[in-house]
């Protein structure tokens, strides 16, 4: 909890701040494990207000798949240039390259193969990893299971969606 109050309280933008205070609800149920919770944490505190949008965007989009063994994964998501440049409100390819290239690192999309620069290509693969679908789902407060979150009948139960 000191965590997330202590690098959630620096951000200037209040729709992160609320990503934040989504994190704490999650952090403060009981029976949850703290190992993961800092897990999240941890995840989250290195993300620029970039890398929350096109992860934001790319979780929204998905299209979700369940498992029997009560799994979510996303099915493959693309984006062109020109979209993540609307999402982010950045121009520099080069910029957007590395920042994807980031959320790729840290787990929270799937790696894609890359022959060539993204500069160059019409689409770039944005699909977020199930660690992705976690951190999403936690950011709005979130405490069960991660795939009760993405049912359409949770949402119909709640009369409101997420996306």
């Amino acid at each position: 909890i000191r965590r997330i109050i202590e690098d959630g309280s620096w951000v200037d933008e209040g729709w992160i701040r609320r990503l934040w205070a989504g994190l704490l609800t999650t952090c403060c149920s009981a029976g949850q494990s703290a190992s993961s919770d800092l897990d999240i944490v941890g995840l989250f505190s290195p993300l620029s207000p970039v890398h929350v949008m096109l992860l934001k965007a790319a979780c929204t989009r998905a299209k979700k798949t369940f498992t029997q063994s009560e799994k979510v994964y996303a099915q493959p998501l693309e984006f062109s240039m020109e979209d993540i440049q609307t999402i982010t409100r950045i121009q520099s390819t080069a910029k957007l390259e590395r920042d994807i290239h980031h959320l790729e690192m840290a787990g929270l999309i799937e790696p894609a193969a890359r022959g060539q620069s993204m500069v160059t290509a019409r689409k770039v693969a944005v699909t977020p990893s199930p660690l992705g679908l976690t951190l999403f789902a936690r950011w709005y407060g979130h405490r069960g299971r991660v795939d009760e979150f993405y049912r359409p009948e949770f949402w119909g139960n709640l009369r409101c969606s997420h996306q």
